[in-house]
């Protein structure tokens, strides 16, 4: 799949096997010029699971609720809402890695 951000310096381009890694290396990218997109898929609280990769190819992803839990609806990445909390991709994956961890406990 291929995914390309237009920002007013020029384009950003990646591409990857579904959406949601591609635009982590459009993140990336972006943050060397100090820009942070303000949309779910770069925000704070939101885990992507297997089945929205597999299903919807990473273009939703799930928002976590105060409790840690995934809410049951998953938005689209590129929407955005009062409650996104922008965090770099290396914060992002640390805390999907700390409720992928967590979860994994809880079935055990």
């Amino acid at each position: 799949m291929r995914h390309k951000v237009v920002v007013a310096e020029g384009q950003v381009e990646e591409t990857d096997w579904h959406c949601f890694e591609a635009f982590k290396r459009v993140r990336e990218k972006l943050a060397l010029q100090d820009l942070l997109p303000m949309c779910y898929g770069a925000s704070r609280k939101v885990v992507l699971s297997g089945m929205l990769i597999d299903m919807g190819l990473g273009l939703e992803v799930y928002k976590v609720g105060e409790n840690g839990q995934p809410c049951p609806e998953a938005v689209y990445n590129f929407e955005n809402g009062d409650d996104m909390k922008l965090v770099s991709v290396e914060v992002q994956a640390k805390l999907q890695d700390e409720w992928t961890k967590a979860a994994l406990q809880e079935l055990e």
